[in-house]
């Protein structure tokens, strides 16, 4: 799952007599935490039990990437003990990663030798503010690989989704100069 996405449990009770009683969900204390020693950052409301059968937490929407350790436990009833799954339960995990933002790019041009270029990077997508800073670098004529930059113009800090103009870059010699950026935290 990609962080602000939703995670839920499903616990799965079998073996219960004429069901009823009620089962609480219990999300694990905090990402990457696998002793559950912390408070849960989520507790599912009270979910009516009747009989053996799948039954949902509700949604929790995570604000931190990681590890998130799901617990469930049932109350019981007249006719059935209580039960309860165990933090770092096999299969009672979400793994919540970092959000991937959107990144294009257009370089200026044409131009005269002498003239100069720059590119702009569109950055959309993402959770929350966009942070960190894009990077520039240019590459000579012939230089088709993009192996050796001859000019990394200055990084741009980033405040958000919008565009990001990388700084000017003089040309020296005819030819298709070639533009890199990357996405920086």
């Amino acid at each position: 799952m990609t962080i602000g996405q939703p995670i839920f449990d499903v616990a799965h009770l079998t073996g219960s007599t004429l069901g009823g009683g009620r089962q609480d969900h219990v999300q694990g204390v905090r990402p990457n935490d696998p002793t559950c020693a912390g408070p849960p950052v989520f507790t599912s409301a009270a979910i009516p039990v009747n009989g053996d059968g799948d039954y949902n937490s509700g949604n929790f929407t995570p604000t931190v990437t990681g590890t998130y350790l799901w617990t469930a436990a049932y109350t019981g009833d007249q006719h059935n003990k209580g039960s309860a799954t165990a933090c770092n339960d096999a299969n009672e995990s979400s793994t919540v990663e970092k959000a991937t933002p959107t990144l294009t790019t257009n370089a200026s041009g044409p131009v005269i030798v002498g003239q100069n270029i720059h590119d702009t990077a569109h950055l959309s997508a993402g959770f929350g503010t966009l942070g960190g800073q894009i990077t520039f670098e240019v590459f000579a004529p012939g230089d088709t690989t993009c192996q050796t930059p001859i000019s990394v113009p200055p990084a741009k800090p980033v405040s958000g989704a919008n565009d990001y103009t990388s700084g000017d870059f003089t040309t020296s010699a005819v030819g298709t100069y070639r533009w890199i950026r990357a996405l920086l935290r």
